[in-house]
């Protein structure tokens, strides 16, 4: 018989008396931590309780993102889920049936789920915050609410660049990322810099922020830059639209684009804002800030005989060997015949602050002359200087940061880079102003010749070559001038383009962002920064149902490039190509000694030209 293990008589007393108290304080302790949680995350004000239907954002959500007019680009919602512990469950029928309307569930279905064996069970996701505080209030022990408020992006793929996106409540990219903080009601932002955001002070928790953008005018070069894409078969086109005077970005686009509120979704490519990120060669725009660099060492025009050209929008042959808008054409023949040093101080970088000279000396510039590629935005900055009493515009993406109270706006322009003499910008605008029309756009067009395979029919010149095309811009309004600067990146056909242009293009965003500046600038209060909250609720809902309905979508497809080949046998060189499945054409035999494409060229048309001779020198060896 085995003997059985006993406690000694005089520890029993204690351990039961232990856990009877342990019991007991968990009994009251653990609901009043519970509900004040609850209580802590719920609102208590109703909704609608403005008037129209609008309501201001809670104050433990991530502040909310405006454009220059108080529209909402970025939003968050509060949304709370339901879960039960069925082993915890205790409800009443009343309370069941109270439950089963409010989450709009059948009330069979429901005790269904109260009685299954699982630690927990899910009732709803996504509920608003009026109908949580209803079920809070019922006091169910065993039912929890959490909260899981959701980032909005009302306008989709558009500003999404600027805006960036954010996910469990951290941004992850453009202001969403660089002012995360800011938007959680913290200190300062991550990399709240000069270049971003000058006026915010340390120490204050501010909430909402207030972009330069306008929304009808990004939504108009994402269209007009989309269509250009498109018809051009362009592997990107982006464009930022600024007002020279104090570096406003009025618009960034970028293509292709994303949609943030399915972000992931989207491949890096997608996902990168050129504007800030890719450089381009600017070809013979070059020619105007030399030509600012000749007047401002006192070389006047007059000194020179201006170019005859053609009436019209006229394509000619460039300094760079490229073609120039016949704008740009005429302004270039005012250019002297000599090498400018310091062209290279109209772009710096963005990420640079602003020095704290007021000019930059010949020992701060750059001495091989102007920059091989700059980005859109460098290109807008330093065009920006020649009209803009030469100084360099500190770029601002952000007008204002407001909390629940006041706005902080930017009532001054931060300190600019003095790059050229006042009277030289004046005689620079002068230029610019002077013909017909006070809107005036520079092109310059670079071919990039490709061999055609030999049994090609497109002799002509420039037909099916790829080509990258840059833009400037400038229109001179009545309260305020503008500027654009836009780059095309692999069209598809330089001929094509050269007769088709994108002129209407240029000139209609110009006229559209003239409009803006002339239309009324105050900034909106803190009082005006209101989000209808029911439409934000139906525009999720709707935005969730789309998604639902639609087909997952497809990973971006791998861009094949061409691979070496030139040197090999054919055997080899097949061996290569096979798993690209191809479509051949071999000339000669032996090895390969041309190819078309060239190798690290994009393959476009699932055809390749090889061109074969017989290698002499294994003859030899033979």
């Amino acid at each position: 018989m085995k003997r059985q293990r006993h406690q000694p008589d005089g520890k029993r007393p204690i351990l039961l008396a232990a856990a009877l108290l342990l019991f007991c304080g968990g009994c009251f302790v653990v609901p009043k931590v519970f509900n004040s949680v609850i209580d802590w995350r719920l609102p208590h004000a109703k909704e609608n309780a403005a008037p129209g239907g609008k309501e201001s954002a809670g104050e433990t959500l991530r502040g909310n993102i405006f454009d220059r007019h108080g529209i909402p680009v970025a939003v968050s919602l509060p949304f709370f889920s339901v879960y039960v512990k069925p082993l915890e469950l205790q409800v009443a029928r009343e309370q069941m049936e109270f439950l089963a309307a409010a989450l709009k569930v059948d009330p069979d279905s429901l005790e269904k789920q109260f009685q299954s064996e699982r630690s927990v069970v899910w009732l709803a996701r996504y509920i608003r915050p009026q109908i949580a505080e209803e079920i809070q209030q019922q006091k169910i022990r065993g039912l929890y609410l959490v909260g899981e408020p959701q980032r909005y992006y009302p306008e989709g793929e558009s500003c999404s660049h600027v805006v960036g996106c954010s996910r469990d409540g951290h941004g992850l990219a453009g202001v969403e990322f660089s002012l995360d903080q800011v938007l959680q009601g913290s200190e300062q932002g991550r990399a709240l810099t000069e270049t971003v955001l000058p006026s915010v002070a340390t120490g204050r928790k501010n909430k909402h922020v207030i972009l330069q953008l306008d929304t009808s005018l990004q939504r108009l070069v994402e269209r007009k830059l989309a269509n250009l894409k498109k018809k051009t078969g362009a592997t990107a086109v982006w464009g930022v639209v600024m007002e020279p005077a104090n570096g406003a970005v009025l618009a960034m686009a970028s293509l292709p684009d994303y949609d943030p509120n399915r972000f992931w979704e989207f491949s890096e490519q997608e996902q990168a804002n050129r504007t800030l990120e890719s450089s381009t060669a600017i070809g013979s725009l070059e020619g105007l800030f030399r030509l600012a660099e000749a007047l401002d060492n006192g070389r006047s025009p007059a000194e020179t005989k201006a170019v005859e050209s053609e009436k019209g929008n006229g394509w000619h042959k460039g300094m760079a060997g490229d073609f120039v808008s016949d704008s740009l054409w005429r302004l270039l023949g005012l250019l002297p015949a000599f090498p400018a040093e310091e062209a290279s101080r109209f772009f710096p970088a963005d990420t640079e602050a602003p020095l704290a000279a007021d000019t930059v000396s010949p020992a701060n510039a750059e001495k091989e002359g102007l920059r091989d590629k700059v980005s859109a935005m460098q290109l807008a900055r330093g065009f920006a200087a020649l009209v803009n009493g030469g100084r360099l515009p500190v770029l601002r993406l952000v007008r204002a940061v407001c909390d629940n109270e006041k706005c902080d706006g930017e009532e001054q322009a931060p300190a600019q880079i003095k790059v050229l003499k006042p009277e030289t910008s004046g005689m620079v605008r002068a230029l610019l102003t002077s013909g017909e029309s006070r809107a005036v756009l520079f092109t310059s067009l670079a071919e990039r010749t490709e061999e055609q395979p030999p049994d090609s029919a497109m002799a002509d010149a420039g037909r099916g070559n790829r080509f990258d095309a840059v833009m400037l811009g400038y229109l001179n309004g009545e309260k305020g001038d503008s500027i654009l600067a836009v780059v095309l990146q692999d069209g598809g056909d330089a001929a094509d383009f050269r007769t088709k242009g994108w002129e209407s293009v240029g000139r209609e965003i110009m006229k559209k962002s003239v409009a803006v500046l002339t239309a009324d600038k105050s900034l909106p209060t803190a009082s005006n920064l209101r989000v209808n909250m029911e439409a934000a609720y139906r525009g999720w809902r709707g935005y969730q149902e789309k998604v639902a309905g639609e087909a997952p979508k497809k990973a971006p497809a791998k861009v094949e490039v061409m691979p070496s080949v030139t040197g090999l046998s054919l055997r080899k060189a097949l061996h290569l190509l096979q798993p690209l499945e191809l479509s051949c054409s071999i000339k000669g035999s032996g090895v390969v000694i041309g190819q078309q494409p060239h190798a690290g060229q994009t393959l476009k048309n699932g055809r390749v030209c090889l061109l074969l001779q017989p290698d002499t020198g294994s003859i030899r060896s033979m």
